[in-house]
């Protein structure tokens, strides 16, 4: 693994799948923004620069309508567009107006780069090397992200920081963690992460800081603001994710729930089986958060927790899954000084590490609902290292 998956040119070959797609994308711009997919080249930051717009003049009642936010987009671009719509709480809109002050594509770039070197900048600080961060941040999930214009290195970044800091700097832990209330369905494992390595500092400032980023949207935006999150937003959003599998985005998500859709299951089974692996994801994270590691056991602790985050929900795409390019990332450094990797080992994270750039375009064109079997063979690989760690640790026996 450490020879071959991380080396420049296997890196390079990577980001290939990836390629023409982006090419699709951006081929006729700036003659035509929309793209051949029904979407403008900037994807979903669509969704952010609009919302921002709708803040900044006061229409909050707008941007939690799908319905009347969906017909606000079509009135400025074309109803040849796909139906957008904002699926975030009220406080993910000051991220919103900030960018909305720019034009949209030079936004949608700022927003790119500023979140992909918050995510780097939080790597680097989490005490991985630069290429590893670099790298990280240029995966093919970090490249999806970037293409559709999606919050995934943000949130990666407030994950893996709120896990690798949440002994040592509970305070700033606490801060990033508070961030995951932006997407909390990816955020499920952290409590049990903590409550197994008794992190209660960070717990706690965890919980203060998602409180004090919500209660920020409710003052900023209103409390009806909160109130149309849940009532209207929520279900529809659910709506989507329960629709008969079919739609678009379905080929890009990941979960166990989206595979059983894709094999034709009613959604109890879906959900009965969904219920079962978020369950034992759970169970997983209070087990790696429980044992007293050394330096390589606590990171590949804090990976198996990154990886199984987005088959513990049913909603998570494929550019969410920049949270397991840093697992492979953390597990690979705690390799440098560890056993080598098995030709197997190598071959399953590799798989991990690619599938992002993939799902799309396999998912189409050959078998959809494939993702969870391929982010699958990352946690295994990590559940063992982890394990094997747990075996050399002092006082184990």
């Amino acid at each position: 693994m450490t020879n071959r998956t991380g080396s420049p040119i296997f890196l390079a070959f990577c980001t290939l799948p990836i390629l023409p797609v982006a090419w699709v994308v951006w081929r006729a711009y700036p003659g035509d923004p929309i793209t051949a997919g029904h979407q403008l080249v900037v994807g979903d930051y669509l969704n952010l620069w609009i919302g921002g717009h709708l803040a900044s003049d006061g229409r909050i009642d707008v941007i939690f309508d799908p319905i009347r936010f969906a017909e606000y987009v079509w009135s400025l671009f074309s109803r040849a567009l796909d139906q957008h719509g904002w699926a975030y709480p009220p406080h993910m809109l000051f991220f919103a107006e900030a960018f909305s002050k720019f034009p949209l594509v030079m936004g949608f770039f700022l927003w790119d780069l500023m979140t992909a070197t918050f995510l780097w900048s939080v790597l680097r600080a989490g005490g991985l090397p630069a290429s590893y961060a670099f790298a990280i941040a240029l995966s093919p999930a970090g490249l999806e992200n970037a293409l559709n214009g999606q919050n995934g290195a943000l949130i990666a970044a407030a994950l893996a920081g709120g896990l690798l800091f949440s002994q040592r700097r509970p305070i700033l832990a606490g801060a990033l963690l508070g961030l995951l209330t932006l997407k909390p369905q990816l955020g499920l494992l952290v409590p049990f992460f903590l409550l197994g390595r008794h992190s209660w500092k960070a717990l706690g400032w965890g919980a203060a800081f998602g409180l004090t980023y919500c209660a920020a949207g409710a003052i900023r935006y209103g409390w009806g603001a909160w109130v149309s999150y849940f009532t209207v937003t929520g279900p529809y959003t659910k709506g989507y994710i329960d629709a008969p599998f079919g739609l678009a985005a379905h080929y890009m998500m990941i979960p166990p729930f989206i595979t059983l859709r894709a094999l034709g299951a009613s959604l109890a089974v879906a959900y009965s089986g969904q219920a079962v692996v978020t369950v034992l994801s759970a169970v997983a994270a209070w087990w790696a958060g429980s044992l007293r590691l050394s330096e390589p056991g606590s990171l590949s602790a804090a990976a198996l927790v990154l990886c199984l985050g987005p088959l513990a929900t049913p909603y998570a795409h494929a550019y969410d899954l920049i949270s397991c390019s840093v697992a492979c990332g953390l597990l690979v450094w705690a390799g440098q000084r560890g056993d080598k990797f098995s030709r197997s080992e190598r071959i399953m994270l590799a798989l991990a590490w690619i599938w992002p750039g993939c799902a799309f375009v396999v998912g189409i064109a050959m078998c959809p609902g494939l993702g969870m079997f391929f982010v699958g063979m990352g946690v295994w690989v990590i559940a063992q290292r982890v394990r094997r760690y747990s075996h050399l640790a002092p006082g184990s026996g």
